[in-house]
């Protein structure tokens, strides 16, 4: 019998049923969080007038805008692209989550980024306008962009899964190197 290859040894490691469930079950959480979160302020809000404003402290506050546009206002009603790289975003956290992460932390992150995203790319469909909701401002920082939780999520989810995935590989590498060491003496 032929030896199997790294690849599939890779691809066996990556859809374990073990692994598979945990991932399920990880990725059931993040899109409930997500759903909830965001449907339940989509519904709250839909109907209130554009620039209406709503104070909750100093800190933010609820200001109504539907954006045609994606982060810090770019690709402005270019739709064609905004769903193009919406689509691909999603494509490649679904990758990511499928054949990169193996641990709970990472995965969660993933997934948070991948139904935030996801939420936003079949809001902007169901819309009728091609334009997302967007609520949130901070009172703080007039001249920032107004953004909506699955914007949070996705930018929680990106760099949560940077920083967990870097601190994995960091402590991999220490693991390695004192074994090497304790198998040299």
């Amino acid at each position: 019998m032929a030896e199997t290859s790294k690849i599939q040894q890779y691809f066996k490691s990556c859809f374990n049923k073990k692994l598979l469930i945990q991932k399920g079950i990880i990725a059931a959480a993040a899109l409930v969080l997500v759903l909830i979160m965001s449907l339940s302020f989509y519904f709250w809000l839909h109907n209130v007038s554009e620039g209406t404003e709503i104070g909750l402290n100093k800190f933010w506050y609820i200001h109504i805008v539907w954006n045609d546009g994606i982060g810090f206002g770019g690709l402005m009603g270019n739709y064609p692209a905004i769903y193009a790289l919406q689509s691909v975003m999603f494509i490649l956290l679904l990758a990511i989550f499928l054949l990169v992460t193996h641990d709970k932390i990472t995965s969660s992150f993933v997934a948070l980024a991948m139904f935030g995203g996801l939420f936003n790319l079949i809001q902007r469909g169901a819309s009728g306008t091609n334009c997302v909701l967007d609520y949130f401002q901070f009172g703080f920082w007039q001249d920032f962009p107004v953004f909506n939780w699955p914007d949070m999520f996705v930018v929680v989810g990106i760099f949560g899964f940077v920083i967990s995935y870097i601190t994995l590989v960091i402590i991999q590498s220490v693991r390695e190197n004192k074994k090497e060491k304790d198998g040299q003496h």
